[in-house]
């Protein structure tokens, strides 16, 4: 089995976003891992502290899951996309 610390340096965005698409958990972890310090960031930057931190982690899995799924060829990055998707979340 492929370590996650490995896989979070050596798997590609667009093929863990493929992946996520047909159902694969572990490459969500991954993903999600990788964006975690922006959902910090976020989740501090907007004094959401009425929200608990691990509260507005699985907001954030929950928004990750939508926008990987529904993420194709977009014109702008995907971590753009993402971060954008989460303040309209909030």
């Amino acid at each position: 089995m492929m370590d996650i610390g490995t896989s979070l340096n050596e798997t590609s965005e667009t093929e863990l976003l493929a992946n996520i698409r047909a159902n694969n958990s572990h490459s969500f972890t991954i993903l999600f891992n990788r964006y975690r310090p922006l959902v910090c960031k976020i989740w501090y930057q907007f004094h959401l502290t009425g929200t608990g931190l691990d509260d507005w982690q699985q907001e954030a899995a929950l928004v990750l899951y939508h926008v990987a799924c529904n993420y194709y060829d977009q014109p702008v990055k995907f971590c753009w996309y993402f971060r954008q998707a989460l303040m309209n979340r909030i």
